[in-house]
């Protein structure tokens, strides 16, 4: 189930928007969005921009911080959970800003999970682009809630996930995963 927060806009949060919107915020091409090169009909492996906040735990055992502007997005996600009354005992384990553009051919990545165990997801949409996100109604369910994201927009999920490319403006987002022990 998706959660939609409010975003109270702080000026860290505006702040941090502006920087990731200038041109001269620094992108890294991923030729893939999805490792190992899953075939799922109706969906493909699609090529997009990220500038990784907070590096994966999966590959090195341990998260590590891979950006300078990783700070001041923990704090502007701190405001916004703390702002929806989200206090539990999280920590980040993944961070990442991810810019998708538009693409002719099939409109869908593949479906998967940030991680082998149990997380959520945090996003925050910073263009007003499309790019829909698509959530698996539950664990044993083979439906998929849809989210249909306005700029400033953010929100919180678990399980499986995918998105739609964007028909006309690039898709800029930051996701992240939070860990609940």
């Amino acid at each position: 189930m998706i959660k939609v927060l409010q975003n109270p806009k702080t000026d860290r949060y505006l702040e941090l928007k502006k920087t990731v919107l200038s041109d001269r915020f620094p992108w890294y091409w991923c030729p893939e969005s999805t490792g190992g090169n899953p075939q799922v009909e109706g969906h493909r492996n699609i090529p997009y921009y990220s500038h990784p906040l907070l590096g994966r735990p999966d590959i090195k055992k341990y998260s590590e911080t891979t950006s300078v502007y990783l700070e001041p997005y923990i704090k502007v996600a701190e405001e916004i959970l703390e702002y929806n009354n989200i206090q539990s005992n999280y920590f980040f384990l993944r961070a990442c800003i991810n810019c998708v553009h538009p693409m002719s051919g099939i409109q869908y990545c593949i479906p998967h999970e940030d991680h082998n165990f149990l997380h959520k997801n945090l996003i925050m949409y910073f263009t007003n682009s499309g790019g829909n996100t698509y959530v698996k109604d539950g664990q044993y369910f083979k439906k998929y809630e849809e989210y249909v994201p306005e700029e400033d927009d953010v929100i919180l999920f678990s399980g499986e996930h995918y998105m739609k490319i964007p028909k006309e403006e690039r898709r800029i987002i930051i996701v992240s995963t939070l860990f609940e022990p």
